[in-house]
C-alpha cells in the first residue's frame, strides 16, 4: 500500500503523536545501543521516564478539566489536597505526587496542612492508608502479599515494617486480633 494513501486515514494529531512516539523510540533505541556509557539501571529508569512524558503529554488534553484553585487561596489547596489523598492514597504515599498534582511546592503544601489540620503532609498521607490498610485487612481474605501490592508498597516487608512502626503490631497479629473480637 502506498503510504501517501495510507496518510489519508490518520489526522493530524493521531500523525503527530505516532511522530513523537517514534521519536521517543529512535532515541532509546540509539540510547540502548550504546551500553558502555550507560547502566541497565539508568536505561530503564529513562525508558520509563520518557514512556510516561510521552503518555502525559498526548493524554492531558482528553483529561476531564480540573477545577481551578486560585493562587494564594490556601484553603482551596488544602481542600484540593484531601481531594486528592482519598482518590490517590492507596497507589501515592508521597508529598511530592500531590504538590505536583496541585501545582504547588511540597513545602508550601507542608504550610498549609500544618495550618489547617495542624500537621504536616506526610502525617495526613499516613494516616489515611493506615484507616485503608486497616479496613483492608479487617474486610478482606487477601493475602499480605495481595494487600502489599493493591497499596503499591514495593515489597511485602516494606508494608509490614511500615505498619508495625505506626500501629505497634504487624499487619498479621492485627487481622488475628480483629478476627479475634479483640479491639485494635
Amino acid at each position: 500500500m502506498d503510504s501517501s494513501a495510507s496518510r489519508t486515514f490518520f489526522t493530524e494529531e493521531q500523525r503527530g503523536v505516532a511522530s513523537a512516539f517514534h521519536a521517543v523510540y529512535t532515541f532509546l533505541e540509539t540510547l540502548l545501543a550504546d551500553k558502555q556509557t550507560v547502566s541497565k539501571y539508568e536505561q530503564g529508569v529513562c525508558v520509563f521516564r520518557c514512556l510516561l512524558l510521552g503518555i502525559r503529554d498526548k493524554s492531558t488534553r482528553y483529561r476531564e478539566p480540573q477545577r481551578k484553585v486560585e493562587p494564594g487561596n490556601s484553603m482551596g489547596h488544602y481542600n484540593r489536597f484531601m481531594v486528592l489523598l482519598n482518590q490517590y492514597s492507596k497507589v501515592h504515599h508521597d508529598v511530592a505526587f500531590y504538590a505536583c498534582q496541585l501545582h504547588i511546592t511540597s513545602q508550601y503544601l507542608g504550610r498549609i496542612c500544618r495550618k489547617y489540620d495542624g500537621r504536616g503532609p506526610k502525617e495526613i498521607i499516613d494516616e489515611m492508608l493506615l484507616l485503608q490498610l486497616k479496613s483492608t485487612l479487617k474486610n478482606t481474605e487477601k493475602s499480605m502479599k495481595e494487600i502489599s501490592y493493591e497499596y503499591n508498597f514495593s515489597n511485602f516487608s516494606f508494608m509490614c515494617s511500615f505498619f508495625r512502626r505506626n500501629v505497634g503490631i504487624s499487619p498479621s497479629e492485627f487481622r488475628a486480633k480483629y478476627r479475634d473480637g479483640g479491639q485494635v
